[in-house]
Protein backbone atom coordinates (compact mmCIF):
# COMPACT_ATOMS: atom_id res chain seq x y z
CA UNK A 1 0.00 0.00 0.00
CA UNK A 2 2.82 2.56 0.74
CA UNK A 3 6.66 2.21 -0.01
CA UNK A 4 9.45 4.06 1.96
CA UNK A 5 10.05 5.79 5.32
CA UNK A 6 11.11 9.45 6.47
CA UNK A 7 12.92 7.74 9.30
CA UNK A 8 16.64 7.18 8.85
CA UNK A 9 17.59 4.08 10.95
CA UNK A 10 21.30 2.86 10.31
CA UNK A 11 20.23 -0.40 10.23
CA UNK A 12 17.66 0.11 7.07
CA UNK A 13 17.74 0.74 3.26
CA UNK A 14 13.86 2.39 2.99
CA UNK A 15 14.66 6.12 3.59
CA UNK A 16 18.00 6.08 1.37
CA UNK A 17 16.27 4.14 -1.33
CA UNK A 18 12.93 6.49 -1.10
CA UNK A 19 13.53 9.33 1.27
CA UNK A 20 10.00 9.61 2.29
CA UNK A 21 7.14 8.01 2.22
CA UNK A 22 4.52 7.28 -0.88
CA UNK A 23 0.91 5.98 -0.25
CA UNK A 24 -1.34 3.68 -3.12
CA UNK A 25 -5.11 5.93 -3.20
CA UNK A 26 -7.11 3.71 -1.00
CA UNK A 27 -9.67 3.00 -3.93
CA UNK A 28 -6.44 1.37 -5.58
CA UNK A 29 -5.35 -0.70 -2.42
CA UNK A 30 -8.99 -1.72 -2.22
CA UNK A 31 -9.00 -3.02 -6.07
CA UNK A 32 -6.32 -5.45 -5.75
CA UNK A 33 -7.30 -6.84 -2.08
CA UNK A 34 -10.80 -7.39 -3.99
CA UNK A 35 -9.29 -9.15 -7.02
CA UNK A 36 -7.23 -11.48 -5.06
CA UNK A 37 -10.43 -12.27 -2.75
CA UNK A 38 -12.78 -12.55 -5.30
CA UNK A 39 -11.14 -14.49 -7.87
CA UNK A 40 -8.30 -16.20 -6.01
CA UNK A 41 -9.75 -16.86 -2.79
CA UNK A 42 -7.83 -14.90 -0.83
CA UNK A 43 -9.02 -13.60 2.95
CA UNK A 44 -6.05 -12.97 4.49
CA UNK A 45 -3.35 -10.05 3.46
CA UNK A 46 0.01 -9.10 5.28
CA UNK A 47 1.05 -5.17 4.64
CA UNK A 48 4.61 -5.22 4.31
CA UNK A 49 4.93 -1.25 4.08
CA UNK A 50 7.43 -0.44 6.95
CA UNK A 51 4.84 1.39 8.91
CA UNK A 52 1.34 1.33 7.60
CA UNK A 53 -0.42 3.81 10.13
CA UNK A 54 1.79 6.40 9.36
CA UNK A 55 -0.41 8.83 7.71
CA UNK A 56 -3.18 9.23 9.89
CA UNK A 57 -6.00 10.28 8.02
CA UNK A 58 -4.72 7.54 4.78
CA UNK A 59 -4.94 4.96 7.29
CA UNK A 60 -8.54 6.14 8.89
CA UNK A 61 -9.64 6.02 5.10
CA UNK A 62 -7.94 2.32 4.61
CA UNK A 63 -9.61 1.11 7.65
CA UNK A 64 -13.14 2.12 6.84
CA UNK A 65 -12.53 -0.13 3.45
CA UNK A 66 -11.29 -2.85 5.05
CA UNK A 67 -13.97 -2.79 7.71
CA UNK A 68 -16.50 -3.55 4.20
CA UNK A 69 -13.92 -6.07 3.05
CA UNK A 70 -14.30 -8.33 5.90
CA UNK A 71 -11.05 -9.67 5.72
CA UNK A 72 -7.64 -10.35 8.07
CA UNK A 73 -4.35 -8.67 7.55
CA UNK A 74 -1.18 -7.55 9.65
CA UNK A 75 1.23 -5.05 9.20
CA UNK A 76 4.04 -3.74 10.80
CA UNK A 77 3.59 -0.18 12.94
CA UNK A 78 6.69 1.94 15.16
CA UNK A 79 5.19 2.31 18.34
CA UNK A 80 5.32 5.95 18.59
CA UNK A 81 2.62 6.30 15.41
CA UNK A 82 0.09 4.36 17.78
CA UNK A 83 -2.28 5.08 20.13
CA UNK A 84 -4.39 3.64 22.69
CA UNK A 85 -7.73 4.28 20.79
CA UNK A 86 -5.97 3.33 17.41
CA UNK A 87 -5.42 -0.93 18.46
CA UNK A 88 -9.00 -1.18 18.83
CA UNK A 89 -9.99 0.24 15.91
CA UNK A 90 -7.09 -1.65 14.00
CA UNK A 91 -8.63 -4.93 15.75
CA UNK A 92 -12.17 -3.89 14.59
CA UNK A 93 -10.55 -3.45 10.74
CA UNK A 94 -9.25 -7.11 10.94
CA UNK A 95 -6.03 -6.76 11.76
CA UNK A 96 -4.86 -9.86 13.52
CA UNK A 97 -0.84 -9.20 13.49
CA UNK A 98 0.96 -5.89 14.15
CA UNK A 99 4.79 -6.02 13.52
CA UNK A 100 7.08 -3.85 15.68
CA UNK A 101 10.61 -3.12 15.32
CA UNK A 102 11.89 -2.56 18.77
CA UNK A 103 15.33 -3.28 18.07
CA UNK A 104 16.65 -2.96 21.45
CA UNK A 105 15.58 -2.78 25.02
CA UNK A 106 18.38 -0.50 25.95
CA UNK A 107 17.34 2.96 25.36
CA UNK A 108 21.05 4.67 24.65
CA UNK A 109 21.35 1.75 21.82
CA UNK A 110 17.73 3.04 20.20
CA UNK A 111 19.47 6.39 20.62
CA UNK A 112 22.68 4.66 18.47
CA UNK A 113 20.17 3.15 16.18
CA UNK A 114 18.74 6.67 15.27
CA UNK A 115 15.50 5.54 15.80
CA UNK A 116 14.37 9.03 16.95
CA UNK A 117 11.23 7.49 18.85
CA UNK A 118 9.16 9.91 20.96
CA UNK A 119 11.26 10.05 24.68
CA UNK A 120 8.02 9.19 26.65
CA UNK A 121 8.49 5.79 24.29
CA UNK A 122 10.59 3.41 27.34
CA UNK A 123 10.48 0.06 27.79
CA UNK A 124 7.60 0.28 30.74
CA UNK A 125 5.76 1.96 27.72
CA UNK A 126 6.41 -0.92 25.28
CA UNK A 127 5.49 -3.25 27.53
CA UNK A 128 1.96 -1.54 28.83
CA UNK A 129 1.15 -0.46 24.84
CA UNK A 130 1.61 -4.72 23.66
CA UNK A 131 -0.42 -5.37 26.50
CA UNK A 132 -3.20 -3.31 25.17
CA UNK A 133 -2.60 -5.15 21.62
CA UNK A 134 -2.68 -8.22 23.72
CA UNK A 135 -5.78 -7.90 25.60
CA UNK A 136 -7.46 -6.04 22.45
CA UNK A 137 -6.95 -9.56 20.18
CA UNK A 138 -3.67 -8.53 18.11
CA UNK A 139 -0.65 -10.83 18.36
CA UNK A 140 2.47 -8.40 18.48
CA UNK A 141 5.50 -9.45 17.25
CA UNK A 142 8.59 -7.68 18.34
CA UNK A 143 11.46 -7.65 16.67
CA UNK A 144 15.05 -6.94 18.63
CA UNK A 145 18.41 -7.03 16.97
CA UNK A 146 22.27 -8.04 18.88
CA UNK A 147 25.58 -6.68 17.58
CA UNK A 148 24.80 -3.42 17.31
CA UNK A 149 28.00 -0.82 17.34
CA UNK A 150 28.93 -0.13 20.52
CA UNK A 151 26.73 -2.57 22.39
CA UNK A 152 27.28 -3.57 25.86
CA UNK A 153 26.94 -6.52 27.70
CA UNK A 154 24.67 -4.49 30.03
CA UNK A 155 22.53 -2.96 26.37
CA UNK A 156 22.51 -6.99 25.59
CA UNK A 157 21.01 -8.16 28.79
CA UNK A 158 18.25 -4.81 28.48
CA UNK A 159 17.46 -6.75 25.79
CA UNK A 160 17.08 -9.86 26.76
CA UNK A 161 14.99 -8.56 29.49
CA UNK A 162 13.09 -6.50 27.65
CA UNK A 163 12.10 -9.53 25.12
CA UNK A 164 11.40 -11.80 28.07
CA UNK A 165 9.29 -9.65 29.57
CA UNK A 166 7.42 -9.21 26.08
CA UNK A 167 7.12 -13.16 25.75
CA UNK A 168 5.70 -13.71 29.25
CA UNK A 169 2.60 -11.32 28.30
CA UNK A 170 1.71 -13.34 25.24
CA UNK A 171 3.90 -11.35 22.29
CA UNK A 172 5.77 -13.30 20.06
CA UNK A 173 9.44 -12.24 19.86
CA UNK A 174 12.03 -12.01 17.30
CA UNK A 175 16.26 -12.33 17.88
CA UNK A 176 18.52 -10.75 14.41
CA UNK A 177 21.83 -10.47 14.66
CA UNK A 178 22.03 -6.70 12.84
CA UNK A 179 24.16 -6.65 9.04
Amino acid sequence: ASRGCPYSCIFCSSNSMWGYQRRKPVANVMKEIQYLKQQRGVDNFGFSDDCLPLNKDWFADLLGELDKAKVSWSCFSRLDVLHAKMIKRIRQAGCSTIYHGIESGSARMRVVLNKKLDPHIDNSYILSFVKKEIDAGLNPICSFMSGIPTETRKDMLETCKLAYALKELGATVQLWIMT
